[in-house]
């Protein structure tokens, strides 16, 4: 039996589709700044699962930004629940946000795989907590995965930007010829999640340093997946500025003028060394 039309959803266009909050994922290598993107962002709001009192916050300990701590998968779903109810604003305990900044989803995938371990009773070291037990650590890694897509499904509907920060590791594999290649990945937990989730958001960025500057790639570069979901008839340079504020407003307007702040201004020309001219001996002539 065919469903009934109320139940059918309805069709919409794409270039119908006006404005959006953007959805990006960054990453990098540790002291790249990643934190330091919370500078540059629209009314943010940072939900903070690094380890420590300072949460790994210090960079930003000298202006006033506000955050949640969370220190459980459970305590993160039930962050993002909350600033996901207001269907007009972002909002957390009454007051609004433009941006959601989840630093690290490194650590906030481990923290779905310590809710596996506590849900299948793994103990804290997974693979020798199992060991002999009967017990298959790998179920752990699917239950981690469907968390975090749960997670990001969530913030992802929130009425706000939304940027995950993530650390950058090595992933390996083996060619057709045997040969080992390694490539930079972002950081989370289990063989799927690294590939899987940089696609989920609008736009994958990798931090990187060029020229001395600090720049945001913005394609795959050896391996190392970037991206972002742009028309054909949008310019997008290799590298952009990590103008947290700018990237998220280009990329719901794809305004030229927003572009064109966050284009890199080309290196300057290194001069050439001078060269002192050999002094020229005159040369005696014949008596």
């Amino acid at each position: 039996m065919p469903p009934q039309s109320s139940q059918l959803p309805r069709i919409k266009r794409t270039n119908a589709l006006g404005l959006s909050w953007s959805t990006l994922l960054v990453y990098s290598v540790p002291r790249w700044g990643k934190t330091r993107l919370t500078r540059t962002a629209k009314k943010p709001l940072v939900v903070a699962c690094e380890m420590g009192d300072r949460r790994g916050l210090g960079t930003l300990s000298d202006i006033d930004i506000p955050f949640v701590p969370c220190d459980t998968m459970e305590e993160l779903l039930a962050t993002a629940r909350a600033l996901s109810q207001d269907r007009e604003i972002a909002t957390f305990e009454g007051e609004q946000f433009e941006t959601i900044i989840l630093d690290s989803g490194s650590v906030a995938g481990e923290l779905g795989l310590d809710s596996a371990k506590a849900t299948f009773g793994y103990g804290d070291y997974l693979w020798d907590a199992t060991k002999g037990s009967g017990k298959d650590p790998r179920k752990a890694y699917p239950y981690m995965n469907e968390k975090m897509r749960q997670l990001m499904k969530i913030f992802f509907s929130c009425q706000a930007h939304f940027i995950v920060i993530a650390r950058e590791s090595v992933a390996e594999e083996v060619d057709t010829e045997g040969k080992s290649i390694r490539y930079k990945v972002p950081e989370f937990p289990g063989q799927k999640l690294p590939y899987e989730l940089p696609g989920w958001p609008d736009g994958t960025l990798r931090g990187d340093v060029v020229n001395g500057q600090r720049l945001l790639r913005t394609r795959t570069h050896m391996r190392a997946v970037a991206g972002i979901r742009a028309p054909d008839n949008v310019p997008v340079p290799e590298f952009i500025v990590p103008n947290t504020a700018d990237i998220c407003e280009w990329m719901r307007t794809w305004d030229p003028a927003i572009l064109k702040r966050l284009t890199p201004a080309p290196p300057k020309p290194i001069n050439a060394p001078v060269v002192a001219k050999k002094k020229e001996v005159p040369v005696a002539s014949a008596s």
